[in-house]
C-alpha cells in the first residue's frame, strides 16, 4: 500500500526537478534571474514612494519595501549561480551570445 503523501511528493520531486533542469540553460536563467530582480526594484520602489504619502497603510509599504528587496537579492543569487557555462561553470554576467567569452564553446 503507498502512504498517502507520496504521490503528492512524487509529483512535486518531479516539477521541481524539471525546474531545476531548466535553470541550467544559461539563457533561461539570465531572463528569469532579470525579471525577479525587475519586479524587486518595483516593489522597492512603490514601497518608498507609498510609505512617504501615507501613514495609515506604513506596514502594508514596509512589507512591501522588504519583499522587494527579497525579490532583488534572490534575482542577484539566481544570476550569480546559474547565468554560467555550462562548459566551464564560468559566470556570464550579462554577455549575451552564442559563445562563451571565457573557453569559447557553444552555451
Amino acid at each position: 500500500m503507498t502512504p498517502p503523501g507520496a504521490r503528492f511528493q512524487s509529483i512535486a520531486g518531479h516539477i521541481v526537478k524539471k525546474g531545476v533542469d531548466n535553470m541550467r540553460s544559461p539563457k533561461t536563467a539570465f531572463v528569469l534571474s532579470g525579471l525577479i530582480m525587475l519586479v524587486g526594484v518595483t516593489l522597492t520602489a512603490a514601497g518608498l514612494i507609498l510609505l512617504d504619502e501615507a501613514a495609515l497603510y506604513t506596514a502594508l509599504y514596509t512589507a512591501l519595501l522588504i519583499i522587494g528587496i527579497i525579490l532583488f537579492i534572490s534575482g542577484l543569487y539566481l544570476d550569480n549561480r546559474y547565468v554560467r557555462c555550462p562548459h566551464c561553470d564560468s559566470h556570464l554576467g550579462r554577455v549575451q551570445g552564442s559563445k562563451c567569452p571565457y573557453c569559447g564553446r557553444e552555451l
